[in-house]
């Protein structure tokens, strides 16, 4: 199939050891993650969904060089063995403030280390918007390359978490922090 414009999209599907998940790249860099799920079929439709989303020609190859050096990173980071993922990401069409916030959390919140929402508002320097952060990390395309995960409630809880808050502690837990107690 032939290329149609530079923002088609190579994709595939992967079982790690905590379940299927689906990565989607351009030739710019990732550009989506879908966490483990138990069924390969959810994983699946959450490519359909991308593909109804973007408007674009999809091509199917999953030997692209990218992704097959995605999916060693994600074996890696599900087995406890990676801890910072070294990957080129394809942002377009992200807001400049969502941008801002991806960007300051994957550059001050290393493997192990969490903060609030308020926290991260405060360092991207717009502590009045702690709401829009947990909005941002709500659609993060690329979970945990963009590490939602370790964003937390300002009252220790774990906040929100589009995966479900059992895979949102239990990426905690792998990443050697205490045990947080479901709100």
């Amino acid at each position: 199939m032939k290329r149609t414009h530079a923002r088609d999209r190579i994709y595939c599907l992967h079982h790690t050891a905590w379940g299927w998940v689906a990565l989607a790249a351009t030739d710019f860099g990732v550009c989506n993650t879908c966490l483990p799920v138990k069924a390969k079929t959810k994983a699946i439709q959450q490519l359909k969904d991308w593909k109804a989303a973007s408007g674009g020609a999809w091509i199917e190859d999953p030997r692209a060089a990218l992704l097959i050096n995605a999916v060693k990173q994600f074996d890696a980071y599900f087995a406890g063995e990676l801890r910072e993922f070294t990957l080129p990401l394809d942002l377009f069409g992200v807001t400049l403030f969502r941008r801002r916030v991806y960007e300051c959390a994957m550059q001050t919140l290393p493997y192990g280390e969490i903060c609030s929402y308020g926290e991260l508002a405060d360092r991207i320097q717009a502590p009045k918007s702690a709401r829009a952060v947990g909005q941002a990390m709500g659609v993060n395309p690329i979970p945990p390359i963009m590490p939602c995960h370790r964003v937390i409630a300002s009252d220790g809880g774990l906040g929100g978490f589009g995966p479900g808050l059992d895979m949102k502690q239990r990426m905690l837990e792998m990443e050697n922090r205490e045990v947080f107690k479901l709100r």
